[in-house]
């Protein structure tokens, strides 16, 4: 009789080991990656003209260091923003209408609306934002609020271009090939604007 009792509760702590394994295995395992264009109002421009006067900044220059991802969160875990704070280093200063001292070789923040959210693995692109990449050179149309301390470009995607031509702005996301034609169309109007100081930077 003993025999079978110790028999039955060794059974039972077997399969209770199991089952506890199993679903501590199902909360530790690695979530399936996925990456996702998140929808957001952002502003539109129909010319250069209407670019730059947006901007209180306009520089160009090159990624210094990428920012880790940032998640804002809700009280019930909601994703409330996903971004980075990535550092910009300055090549050269094309507009500075704020009281900020900006120069060559100066490091600034910039706010880059895409960033991964650790906790469902997924990485999220804001109006289809894609991060900056290293040993490119871009320029900058940025606006600037001192409460903040950050640079943000204006209208999400028309104010980061790279400045090589043949390097045109894609989008994340299925649907915006229409947005995209938009958006070049004000960027390559832009890089002719100023493709003296452009020059400049490329022969330093």
């Amino acid at each position: 009789m003993n025999r079978k009792k110790f028999t039955i509760l060794g059974i039972i702590v077997v399969l209770l080991l199991s089952i506890g394994g199993y679903m501590t295995y199902q909360k530790m395992k690695p979530k399936p990656y996925k990456e996702v264009a998140a929808e957001a109002k952002t502003d539109s421009f129909d010319s250069e003209e209407e670019l730059s006067k947006a901007s209180n900044v306009i520089v160009i220059g090159s990624l210094n260091k990428r920012g880790q991802s940032q998640v804002d969160r809700d009280t019930e875990g909601g994703v409330l923003a996903v971004y980075r704070m990535s550092d910009f280093k300055i090549a050269q200063v094309i507009k500075n209408d704020t009281n900020k001292s900006l120069a060559e070789d100066t490091i600034i923040p910039i706010y880059e609306n895409e960033g991964h959210d650790e906790k469902t693995n997924t990485t999220y692109h804001v109006a289809g934002y894609e991060k900056m990449e290293n040993n490119e050179t871009y320029m900058l149309f940025l606006t600037y609020d001192p409460e903040d301390k950050y640079y943000v470009p204006v209208g999400v995607n028309y104010g980061k271009m790279n400045v090589d031509s043949e390097k045109e702005t894609e989008l994340y996301g299925d649907d915006s090939d229409n947005q995209e034609e938009e958006i070049n169309k004000v960027q390559e109007e832009a890089l002719d604007t100023y493709k003296e100081e452009i020059k400049e930077v490329e022969n330093q």
